[in-house]
């Protein structure tokens, strides 16, 4: 069997994916897609694969023009490890992914074997975010907080963990609860078994920018830029949606991102 069909069959068998990554020039985990819908056929949540990488790194050179500069990277819930992989790809140093399931933490140790960015300098360790102080892992220039923040039952201080781990800039990705006055974080029971669930069995969603920007802020975090923040329509009218803000200690930081946005160079959304 060839090294391309190696991988092919190991990229399935690590199925489900949730982000598209290219291992290879020739393989990506795109190709699990059909594998992961016939699968999920009666599955209450499907798994689809998103391609996010391009705009991931879109975002990332608008905030850092010149690079990443070797700045050190910690990633909480960081599924595959693919937002560290391309952080890499742009300069990252020292990379630190945690998260609490197995099966995401399989997935970045194939691709940090398989990969084309050098995995020297990536880390991997399985926790639960609130067991992150008590392991002495130190602080990061830049933190992620990507689709963690609403499956925390105390979402504040899950935050404030990360913030108080993050030097320079957080990155916070999360679902939203649509339909209320911006301000509010509203509660809500979600299951525990499905890989891109939590684990703890409630839920907390910010209802808009206005309420992270509040909690930031007192976190010292007192420069935030919404990258967006939308509705989902596939809920078909639930209230749920999806927001991205940037937030950093100085407001000097986000000064390329700003000009990227004056410029066009980059169309927050």
């Amino acid at each position: 069997m060839s090294a391309k069909a190696d991988l092919e069959r190991e990229i399935v068998a690590l199925a489900p994916w949730a982000l598209e990554v290219q291992v290879t020039p020739e393989v990506s985990t795109r190709l699990a897609a059909e594998a992961q819908r016939t699968a999920q056929n009666a599955a209450e949540r499907p798994i689809e694969i998103v391609n996010v990488g391009p705009r991931w790194k879109q975002l990332l050179n608008a905030i850092y023009p010149n690079g990443l500069g070797g700045r050190s990277v910690l990633d909480f819930g960081c599924n595959c490890g693919a937002y560290m992989f391309w952080a890499r790809e742009l300069g990252a140093g020292e990379c630190l992914g945690i998260d609490v399931r197995d099966h995401w933490l399989r997935q970045a140790s194939f691709l940090a074997e398989h990969g084309p960015w050098p995995s020297d300098g990536i880390r991997f360790e399985k926790m639960d975010l609130y067991q992150f102080p008590d392991r002495d892992l130190g602080r990061f220039e830049i933190t992620f907080f990507l689709g963690i923040f609403y499956h925390l039952p105390d979402p504040l201080l899950g935050l404030k963990i990360a913030a108080d781990a993050t030097r320079e800039l957080i990155v916070l990705d999360t679902a939203t609860s649509t339909g209320h006055a911006d301000g509010a974080l509203v509660a809500t029971l979600e299951g525990k078994e499905q890989v891109l669930s939590g684990i703890h069995g409630l839920s907390w969603r910010p209802t808009g920018p206005r309420v992270m920007e509040r909690i930031l802020k007192w976190l010292g975090f007192g420069a935030m830029r919404v990258v967006s923040n939308r509705p989902i329509a596939e809920h078909r009218g639930a209230d749920r949606g999806r927001m991205r803000v940037i937030a950093a200690r100085d407001e000097a930081t986000l000064a390329a991102y700003d000009r990227a946005v004056e410029t066009s160079r980059f169309v927050p959304g």
